[in-house]
């Protein structure tokens, strides 16, 4: 087992650890709707990585078993035949459990990002939630997160985060954005 933290990890202890900023934004009693929402999150994550633990072994018992495909079979065909072992494994029930969970996780994340923050407890549930499906484009994902929460650094304390974060994002940056961007060159000072 690798002895380095996950991402996912270190921002969760940032996430929990007391604030250490200005007063306001180190109130406990803000983020109470963020507070929920990353509670269902980390509950949603854990029912998915317990389901995850069951298919990973499930389906590397199906791929021992699994005999190769013949050349003048179809992939498609040659799947078909192997049903029977694949309902052996269970993995029907196991990949419906596992998308079902995932989507519960990834449905808490997009309401954390969409949820405004009110102090650093907020912007850290902001950038540790992260959809947890393999097909999601983590990228953008990560952008999104980031973005989220600089719109919401930007609001609480006058900074101008966001803007110069768009001019260098590898995504195509969401219309609000380019609204930040705009905004901070009306400004007449800015806040670094």
């Amino acid at each position: 087992m690798s002895k380095s933290h996950s991402r996912r990890a270190v921002l969760a202890g940032i996430a929990a650890a007391p604030a250490l900023a200005a007063p306001a934004l180190a109130d406990q009693a803000g983020d109470a709707k963020l507070r929920e929402l990353w509670a269902r999150y980390l509950k949603d994550l854990a029912a998915e990585q317990a389901v995850s633990a069951a298919l990973d072994p499930a389906r590397a018992a199906y791929d021992a078993e699994e005999p190769p495909c013949p050349d003048d079979v179809s992939p498609g065909h040659h799947h078909e035949a192997c049903r029977p072992l694949w309902k052996k494994h269970g993995l029907d029930r196991l990949y419906e459990a596992w998308n079902d969970a995932g989507a519960r996780t990834d449905a808490a994340a997009k309401a954390i990002l969409e949820q405004e923050a009110e102090g650093l407890f907020g912007v850290g549930a902001k950038l540790a939630a992260l959809p947890s499906q393999e097909d999601q484009d983590l990228a953008y994902d990560q952008e999104a997160a980031i973005r989220s929460a600089l719109r919401d650094i930007d609001r609480l304390i006058g900074t101008t985060f966001l803007a110069a974060f768009a001019l260098v994002s590898k995504t195509s940056a969401e219309d609000d954005d380019f609204d930040s961007v705009e905004d901070s060159e009306d400004e007449d000072e800015v806040v670094s």
